[in-house]
């Protein structure tokens, strides 16, 4: 998978080496997003069921103002990594042309696994990888 330097919410800077050896569910959204925001709660429950197992999470946001992003991460009780993409960097590098929220699953040595899957689709492969 192509990998990005993007910031957090204090400034840290993080590439896709900083999980490289666990399974990773990069999520592409925005707080502005209805779609990605009612797709949040679901989000929540896979991170709860697969972190335990080794599943991390890095969403990128395609914010372009900090506020309304921390916000939305803190009323949406989103508790793993963050980042903010005010540049579009990873939408360019992932191709996103169809939209938010995109999901995209690497293994532990970040090779995408599944790409824009969601919902019931993305538990059913999350199962699978591991055995859950």
């Amino acid at each position: 998978a192509p990998s990005f330097n993007l910031p957090n919410v204090n400034g840290k800077m993080y590439t896709l080496e900083d999980f490289k050896g666990k399974y990773l569910l990069i999520d592409f959204w925005a707080s502005w997003c209805a779609p990605c925001r009612a797709e949040n709660p679901y989000m929540v429950e896979l991170y709860k069921k697969y972190h335990r197992h080794g599943l991390e999470i890095l969403s990128v946001s395609l914010d372009h103002q900090q506020a309304p992003w921390v916000k939305a991460i803190a009323d949406d009780h989103l508790s793993w990594n963050h980042v903010m993409d005010t540049q579009d960097v990873s939408r360019g590098m992932y191709k996103l042309l169809c939209g938010i929220p995109h999901v995209i699953v690497l293994d532990e040595n970040n090779v995408i696994v599944a790409n824009g899957i969601r919902g019931k689709q993305l538990d059913i492969k999350l199962k699978a990888i591991f055995g859950k």
